[in-house]
């Protein structure tokens, strides 16, 4: 039987593998009760109903999103998206006009773009950079998008961006098995890629 190590105060005390199997059941249960409180809430408001978020309104439909992807690191919006001010940091975000126009989570050890993501259709300037990203996706309706990051992570190739119409930088640097084919293609329609 493999147990685990439960701190209980100053003691310790195993904690079997069906015990523990348990625990991590009922947080889930909460953690998803949780989400759709939170989810049957907002679905009470008009799409384009306004959200206020450390004084910028947004979007009902785009706080919802950047509550979904708060809850994969256990935060709510508030808590995870609370820089609005210094870029240099790991996690900053930009609202104009009620929308996401920019986006950067740095260093999340994210394994792929959130597909909610996909939801910020205002989103100009993207940035996963320092991640463990190895495929391109979740982008599809970001038709506004200009900038691009995606540097310093595990993609193998760019494929089939050509719906990205407006972008003009693309960051691959630092993403060593990456096959190139496809980088000629996207700098033919004026886009710079760093490599």
């Amino acid at each position: 039987m493999t147990n685990i190590t439960k701190p209980i105060g100053k003691r310790n005390r195993l904690v079997s593998k069906d015990e523990a199997k348990a625990m991590l059941e009922k947080y889930d249960k909460d953690k998803k009760q949780e989400v759709e409180q939170i989810a049957d809430e907002l679905s009470k408001q008009e799409a384009d109903e306004v959200v206020n978020i450390h004084g910028h309104e947004i979007i009902s439909r785009e706080y919802i999103a950047l509550t979904a992807i708060a809850l994969k690191f256990d935060k709510i919006a508030h808590e995870y998206f609370n820089n609005f001010s210094d870029e240099s940091q790991s996690v900053y975000i930009e609202i104009k006009d009620k929308h996401v126009t920019r986006l950067d989570m740095y260093s999340q050890s994210l394994e792929e773009i959130p597909e909610e993501v996909n939801r910020f259709v205002k989103l100009k300037c993207l940035g996963f950079a320092s991640n463990k990203i190895n495929e391109i996706k979740n982008i599809d309706n970001l038709i506004e998008l200009e900038i691009l990051d995606l540097g310093d992570n595990d993609l193998q190739e760019i494929g089939d961006i050509s719906y990205l119409v407006k972008l003009q930088r693309l960051y691959v640097y630092k993403n060593p098995r990456l096959d190139s084919s496809g980088m000629q293609e996207l700098r033919d329609r004026g886009v710079t890629v760093y490599s």
